[in-house]
């Protein structure tokens, strides 16, 4: 899932997607999906270090596409980060945009072939 976060003045594209926890990963050493679930509001500074992490994985996917945000690394982000406050990434807003990117992209969009449920066998 694609999507433009607004972050004051300046408008960020983010692509989201299945292939967005093993970049993490890849980059950071940390679990994406842990993260997202754990983090914290009695630690603000450690979620908002984790949410510009996240921010800078799915950026750099939709920048370079997944192949070479495989090839990402750590130092590409500073370069990254000194365009934005770190307090920008203390707004609820974001993380609400994050997770919706994040929450749209974890659903399936195909059918279930067998709407039926179980079949049950014929019993003579």
């Amino acid at each position: 899932m694609r999507k433009t976060l607004k972050m004051r003045n300046k408008e960020l594209v983010i692509e989201c997607n299945a292939a967005s926890p093993i970049i993490h990963k890849r980059i950071w050493g940390e679990n994406l999906m842990i993260n997202l679930q754990k983090m914290d509001a009695s630690n603000p500074i450690e979620s908002i270090e984790f949410i510009q992490r996240a921010v800078y994985t799915f950026y750099v996917t939709a920048m370079r596409g997944v192949k070479e945000a495989l090839n990402a690394n750590k130092d590409d982000c500073i370069d990254f980060l000194s365009d934005f406050e770190m307090m920008e990434f203390a707004d609820p807003d974001i993380l609400d945009q994050i997770i919706e990117a994040w929450g749209i992209n974890i659903h399936s969009e195909s059918e279930p072939k067998n709407q039926e449920g179980p079949q049950q066998e014929n019993q003579p």
